[in-house]
Protein backbone atom coordinates (compact mmCIF):
# COMPACT_ATOMS: atom_id res chain seq x y z
CA UNK A 1 0.00 0.00 0.00
CA UNK A 2 1.85 3.29 1.13
CA UNK A 3 4.32 1.59 3.04
CA UNK A 4 7.02 0.89 0.53
CA UNK A 5 7.09 4.43 -0.79
CA UNK A 6 6.22 6.15 1.92
CA UNK A 7 9.89 4.74 3.68
CA UNK A 8 11.46 6.72 0.89
CA UNK A 9 12.52 10.34 2.17
CA UNK A 10 11.92 11.98 -1.06
CA UNK A 11 8.59 10.66 -1.32
CA UNK A 12 7.64 11.66 2.43
CA UNK A 13 8.83 15.14 2.29
CA UNK A 14 6.48 15.54 -0.88
CA UNK A 15 3.45 14.17 0.91
CA UNK A 16 3.75 15.85 4.04
CA UNK A 17 4.31 19.00 1.87
CA UNK A 18 1.10 18.55 -0.07
CA UNK A 19 -0.77 17.53 3.20
CA UNK A 20 0.02 21.03 4.75
CA UNK A 21 -0.14 22.52 1.05
CA UNK A 22 -3.07 21.61 -1.38
CA UNK A 23 -3.27 21.91 -4.52
CA UNK A 24 0.60 22.96 -5.48
CA UNK A 25 2.37 23.40 -8.40
CA UNK A 26 5.62 21.66 -9.49
CA UNK A 27 7.46 24.96 -9.14
CA UNK A 28 5.86 25.23 -5.38
CA UNK A 29 7.03 22.06 -4.14
CA UNK A 30 10.23 22.75 -5.72
CA UNK A 31 10.85 25.67 -3.86
CA UNK A 32 10.61 23.71 -0.32
CA UNK A 33 12.30 20.39 -1.20
CA UNK A 34 15.86 20.20 -2.29
CA UNK A 35 16.21 18.37 -5.43
CA UNK A 36 16.43 18.65 -9.05
CA UNK A 37 13.05 19.34 -10.91
CA UNK A 38 13.36 15.91 -13.02
CA UNK A 39 14.20 14.22 -9.57
CA UNK A 40 10.73 15.80 -8.00
CA UNK A 41 9.25 15.18 -11.24
CA UNK A 42 9.77 10.88 -11.09
CA UNK A 43 8.67 10.90 -7.49
CA UNK A 44 5.47 12.53 -8.25
CA UNK A 45 4.71 10.24 -11.03
CA UNK A 46 5.59 7.31 -8.59
CA UNK A 47 3.31 8.88 -6.18
CA UNK A 48 0.20 9.30 -8.73
CA UNK A 49 1.08 5.71 -9.80
CA UNK A 50 0.86 4.36 -6.61
CA UNK A 51 -2.13 6.32 -5.86
CA UNK A 52 -1.19 8.23 -2.93
CA UNK A 53 -1.33 11.80 -4.76
CA UNK A 54 -3.18 12.83 -7.36
CA UNK A 55 -2.87 15.24 -10.45
CA UNK A 56 -5.02 18.00 -12.07
CA UNK A 57 -4.18 19.94 -15.55
CA UNK A 58 -5.14 22.87 -16.03
CA UNK A 59 -3.73 24.13 -19.06
CA UNK A 60 -0.05 23.84 -19.22
CA UNK A 61 -0.10 24.07 -14.68
CA UNK A 62 -0.19 20.59 -13.06
CA UNK A 63 -1.69 20.82 -9.10
CA UNK A 64 -1.13 18.01 -7.32
CA UNK A 65 -2.90 16.73 -3.85
CA UNK A 66 -2.76 14.12 -1.39
CA UNK A 67 -5.78 11.19 -2.13
CA UNK A 68 -7.55 10.09 0.93
CA UNK A 69 -5.32 12.71 3.63
CA UNK A 70 -7.11 11.13 6.73
CA UNK A 71 -5.88 7.56 5.61
CA UNK A 72 -2.44 9.02 4.95
CA UNK A 73 -1.85 10.92 7.99
CA UNK A 74 -3.04 7.77 10.14
CA UNK A 75 -0.72 5.28 8.18
CA UNK A 76 2.12 8.09 9.20
CA UNK A 77 0.98 7.90 12.83
CA UNK A 78 0.58 4.38 13.18
CA UNK A 79 3.97 3.03 10.93
CA UNK A 80 6.13 6.38 11.65
CA UNK A 81 9.56 5.55 9.86
CA UNK A 82 11.95 5.69 12.40
CA UNK A 83 14.72 5.73 9.72
CA UNK A 84 12.99 8.54 7.79
CA UNK A 85 11.91 10.41 10.46
CA UNK A 86 15.64 10.80 12.07
CA UNK A 87 16.82 12.08 8.42
CA UNK A 88 13.78 14.48 7.97
CA UNK A 89 12.88 15.67 11.79
CA UNK A 90 12.73 18.99 10.21
CA UNK A 91 10.37 18.03 7.94
CA UNK A 92 8.34 16.05 10.51
CA UNK A 93 8.36 18.44 13.14
CA UNK A 94 7.00 21.26 11.33
CA UNK A 95 3.94 18.66 10.17
CA UNK A 96 1.52 19.32 12.88
CA UNK A 97 -1.82 17.26 12.51
CA UNK A 98 -5.11 19.82 14.78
Amino acid sequence: MFLGILRQEIPLKIVLFLLKNPNSKHGDILKNIDVAPSTLSYHLRKLVKKGVIEVQSYGREKIYNVINEKDIIRFLIRYKPSEILRRSKETWTDFYIP
